[in-house]
């Protein structure tokens, strides 16, 4: 404790306890020099050098850079973040897809199941977007338009020739000429 001698215009300490000195508790409004941002050190950071770091704010963030978070467990449900470790062990596998989205595309799955998709207008031999390891896939089509029409639904289509890079879509007969159809094809 420190008392002020007002006769003699002098400090006296009085009880002096260096402890005191180590952790003290501040009361009012305490001040001390603000940090440069660039300050890397054990100084203390006053609530300027805080709010000058530019740190994204808690609600609504806008992040850069690669920013990580904690990895979910597996079968996590919820509104948490889910990095690209839980992705992957949900996928199962160590790996996104490989993937080619496009009006004709394929995604291959980490357990190497292959889905495929596009069109074909009327019969015709329609390449795959990638190939397949062998030819025990199946292809499911439907008719979208025909002769500048729209439609829909599910037709007899004749799917034939497969090859593990290829298969003949269509309708035999002149009166099937324009019709345009919708495939998805799913294998290993």
């Amino acid at each position: 404790m420190v008392k002020l001698d007002v006769t003699n215009s002098k400090a006296i300490i009085v009880d002096f306890n260096p402890n005191n000195f180590i952790s003290p508790d501040f009361t009012g409004t305490p001040t001390a020099p603000t940090p440069a941002t660039s300050d890397n050190s054990t100084k203390v950071a006053t609530t300027a050098y805080v709010k000058n770091q530019a740190y994204a704010p808690l609600a609504s963030p806008a992040l850069s850079g690669v920013p990580t978070a904690p990895t979910a467990t597996a079968g996590a449900t919820g509104q948490q973040l889910a990095n690209l470790d839980f992705v992957n062990s949900m996928l199962g596998g160590n790996t996104v897809p490989a993937k080619y989205l496009a009006s004709e595309g394929w995604v291959k799955l980490a357990n190497g199941l292959i889905i495929q998709w596009g069109y074909v207008d009327n019969y015709a031999t329609e390449t795959l977007p990638t190939p397949f390891s062998n030819t025990d896939y199946i292809v499911v089509s439907s008719i979208r338009s025909y002769s500048g029409k729209a439609a829909g639904g599910a037709d007899a289509e004749i799917i034939d020739g497969k090859t593990t890079t290829s298969f003949r879509i269509g309708n035999f007969g002149s009166q099937f000429q324009g019709w345009v159809h919708n495939w998805i094809a799913i294998g290993y």
